[in-house]
């Protein structure tokens, strides 16, 4: 998808997260047969967020780093604090890995591409 693979690996990731989800509100067999249409529903989320995602460097829409390190933040906290309550030791302190801001900030800028887009509706600009 212009030049993006989506990997059978980010898809079964996808399908199990949608899944684990199904399976709170239905028993697990239940869940286990809506797997096709939970797969295809994956595969659709995936392309929907990769298009939007190129979309939003189509135009350019950069992150402020402290916006994001703000939201990284707000996003450890919880972590830290669940790890605690758990009696497990909290990771060394610092910046998360690479993988955790770039998803982050992927997401920050789609964000705001759809809030530019909307505001830009309420006021009747296109």
């Amino acid at each position: 998808m212009n030049g993006t693979v989506i990997t059978a690996g980010d898809l079964d990731q996808a399908t199990a997260e949608m899944l684990v989800q199904y399976a709170r509100q239905m028993s697990p067999e239940q869940a286990a047969q809506l797997r096709p249409m939970v797969r295809k529903q994956a595969l659709e989320n995936l392309v929907g967020q990769e298009l939007l995602l190129q979309e939003a460097k189509r135009q350019q829409i950069t992150v402020d780093p402290q916006r994001l390190e703000s939201e990284a933040a707000k996003i450890r906290r919880p972590v830290r604090d669940s790890r605690s309550l758990l009696g497990r030791p909290s990771p060394a302190r610092g910046s998360p890995s690479n993988s955790f801001r770039s998803d982050l900030s992927d997401g920050l800028m789609v964000q705001t591409m759809l809030q530019t887009k909307l505001a830009g509706q309420d006021t009747g600009e296109r």
